[in-house]
């Protein structure tokens, strides 16, 4: 088993009209020590065709791929020879965390998925977990569950403590999807009724915070980790209970985990979730503010970056009042009819871009450090005249840098994201749609631009070609006249691979070090996953 190792899933999920039928398939690659353009070979060497059921319907292809960097197995052994020196530990050893015949944590790691004994020795969750497909990449990992005519993926992203950030994202891919198919009919009558947008709201946060605080102090594969937590993406597929032939879509995010929809038709890329984190702009933070208010929490202050903290770059050319180095503040708050409401600090942003040394003017105008995608669009919001704050890897306070998250117990206790923002959107498709959910090691090298780019490609060069997108030998992925999902996931993983392995952090210096890094051919800046979705209609 290797913690390098890279997985494609595929699902083929069909429900025709006026039946209640399903299909899919599951398929795993693993690949062992394999540098990446082998990895990336091997997508299309394992994966089926895509699967129909019935002769009408509503049909979703779903493939999955994800991949831990290079450095998690390191990293993670020695957080788990550390947790053995503390074996007398009863409740340690219970949770799961603790295995005393083996010296690695094999069971954070399977080739077929997440067995029902590693998930779960103590046999505390067959009802809960029944049915739910789960594969970690690290702290990365992904699920997908099929019941009826109800279709669920989900991408998680772990963070902080190895073992905590491991275990917070596993078992929220875990528990979710059957806790979020309970409620499913309650979502259904919401349809119906016209209920989608505070009530539905309400009901899909109030699933994932009743998780929260359960895997925070009662799961014993989670309670004893006060460090460590997870983003989650969910995304729930099912026939429109009033309109026939139509598909809905339902998605929920904790965090920063995106899902996208790409259209090459218009060029355009529309985001389905809303990045919970202290980078994505006002909507996002005054979610977290709102949240705070009906708590009775005093909100805590988003600051740009790390700048001027003890182990930050120090900004000498912004100070307080006593002329003490101080942090950047991006919001204020006003009162706006006894609401209060997050506005740009322009000025304090103003002050940090106008006044640097001529020598990080330069530095800044490359868009920030945190992802090719951010500087993407921190050089757009330059170009128009604007002082971003967008791209720094901003933070509550210089603490945790997500809105929202599972577990990261410490930091609730400290008050820094001691709410729980969930963002729901309901959608409904009734014609061809490509789709990608993934975490942020995945969407931080692609672009808008780029990822129009990709399906674009796939299109024309399907078109062109044909059926097969490269226009060679490969195993055909036919479903009617259009490219399948693990299509779109082949030239995703492609131009992930070329961007990696090209873009340096001084793109105009040729010599500088690679953005993002990678260890003998395999990635190091993140772990990875990525879900392509193609809804289609027959």
């Amino acid at each position: 088993r290797s913690f390098d190792s890279g997985r494609i899933w595929q699902t083929s999920w069909t429900c025709p009209r006026g039946r209640r039928r399903l299909g899919w398939r599951l398929h795993v690659m693993a690949s062992e020590g394999q540098s990446w353009d082998r990895v990336r070979a091997g997508v299309r060497a394992t994966t089926a065709e895509t699967t129909q059921l019935g002769e009408s319907g509503i049909h979703v292809g779903s493939a999955g791929w994800g991949t831990a960097k290079a450095s998690f197995h390191r990293a993670h052994a020695r957080a788990y020879r550390q947790k053995l020196a503390g074996r007398d530990d009863a409740a340690l050893r219970a949770s799961g965390a603790l295995k005393e015949e083996s010296t690695l944590p094999l069971d954070f790691h399977s080739v077929e998925g997440e067995s029902a004994a590693d998930l779960d020795p103590l046999k505390l969750y067959e009802k809960e977990g029944a049915g739910v497909k789960v594969v970690m990449h690290g702290q990365d990992g992904q699920a997908l569950l099929q019941r009826g005519d109800i279709l669920m993926t989900l991408a998680a992203d772990g963070h902080s403590d190895k073992l905590g950030g491991v275990a917070y994202s596993k078992y929220a891919l875990w528990l979710l999807p059957n806790r979020t198919m309970e409620v499913m009919p309650k979502v259904i009558e919401l349809i119906k009724t016209g209920d989608t947008g505070e009530p539905l709201c309400r009901l899909m946060k109030e699933t994932l915070f009743d998780l929260d605080v359960y895997l925070r102090t009662e799961c014993p594969y989670t309670k004893e980790f006060t460090s460590g937590g997870a983003t989650l993406t969910i995304n729930v597929k099912f026939p429109h209970p009033l309109e026939p032939g139509k598909c809905c879509s339902l998605t929920s995010n904790v965090g920063d985990s995106p899902m996208v929809e790409v259209d090459a038709a218009t060029k355009t890329v529309t985001q389905k979730t809303l990045e919970l984190n202290c980078d994505s702009g006002l909507e996002a933070y005054q979610l977290y503010v709102d949240d705070c208010i009906a708590a009775g929490v005093v909100p805590k202050e988003a600051w740009l970056g790390r700048y001027n903290s003890a182990l930050g770059y120090k900004a000498p050319w912004v100070r307080d009042d006593m002329g003490n180095l101080t942090h950047i503040r991006i919001y204020n708050l006003v009162d706006k009819d006894g609401r209060q409401v997050a506005v740009h600090n322009e000025q304090g942003l103003k002050q940090f871009y106008t006044g640097a040394t001529p020598a990080f003017r330069e530095y800044l105008k490359q868009g920030g450090p945190q992802s090719l995608r951010g500087q993407h669009d921190n050089c757009a919001l330059q170009a128009a005249g604007q002082y971003p704050s967008c791209n720094h890897g901003n933070t509550l306070q210089y603490m945790g840098q997500n809105l929202s998250s599972f577990g990261d117990w410490e930091h609730k206790r400290m008050g820094y994201n001691a709410v729980f923002p969930v963002f729901t959107h309901l959608d409904v498709i009734s014609a061809r749609r490509v789709e990608i959910i993934g975490s942020d090691g995945f969407f931080d090298l692609l672009t808008d631009p780029t990822l129009v780019e990709c399906v674009d490609a796939v299109n024309k060069g399907w078109t062109t070609s044909g059926g097969d997108a490269d226009g060679g030998d490969a195993a055909p992925k036919v479903s009617g006249s259009t490219p399948t999902a693990e299509v779109y996931l082949d030239k995703l993983l492609e131009t992930l691979i070329r961007v990696a392995t090209t873009q340096r952090i001084d793109s105009a210096n040729p010599k500088s070090s690679l953005m993002f890094p990678m260890s003998q051919g395999k990635i190091d800046w993140d772990d990875v996953c990525a879900w392509v979705h193609i809804t289609d209609f027959s």
